[in-house]
């Protein structure tokens, strides 16, 4: 974006970029990426050495569907990771579908919180996912982020 005068305008503070001149991930959408593979977070938690009622009550909450539906945020989460010039194709294809691909994990995720009938713990579940989704879907800068890959190498 350039200004009046022909200087070009950046959209967002200079510090919002990496060495790459790509916008940086923020805090925000790390946050929803870890949020959407809680599952996954919650089976390694599970299965540390330690032993305990606490740890049957999150046993509970891990099952083959929300790992099943952890997969396409896994992928993000990646592509994420790997954001650099020499990434591959199939890692710049994950990181432009991203946001589709965590909407596609809450949706999950929201329907089976709406199957569940255990109160309070699922309200709790219905309104992350749903703030995980307004923010991923109604923030410019995690939309833009999305957008910005670090150019390939030459």
């Amino acid at each position: 974006m350039n200004d009046p005068r022909g200087h070009r305008v950046l959209p967002y503070h200079p510090d919002a970029y990496d060495e790459h001149f790509a916008l940086r991930i923020s805090v925000g959408l790390w946050l929803v990426m870890l949020y959407t593979v809680h599952p996954q977070i919650l089976l390694l938690i599970v299965h540390l050495p330690q032993s305990g009622a606490e740890l049957d009550y999150l046993r509970g909450l891990v099952d083959g569907y929300a790992l099943l539906a952890t997969v396409p945020a896994m992928l993000v989460l990646i592509a994420a990771v790997r954001r650099r010039p020499a990434a591959g194709a199939f890692l710049r294809g994950v990181w432009r579908r991203g946001p589709r691909l965590l909407v596609a994990t809450l949706v999950v995720h929201l329907a089976r919180s709406v199957l569940d009938t255990h109160g309070l713990w699922t309200a709790l579940r219905i309104g992350a996912d749903l703030v995980a989704a307004t923010v991923l879907l109604g923030v410019p800068r995690i939309r833009d982020t999305f957008a910005d890959f670090p150019k390939p190498p030459l």
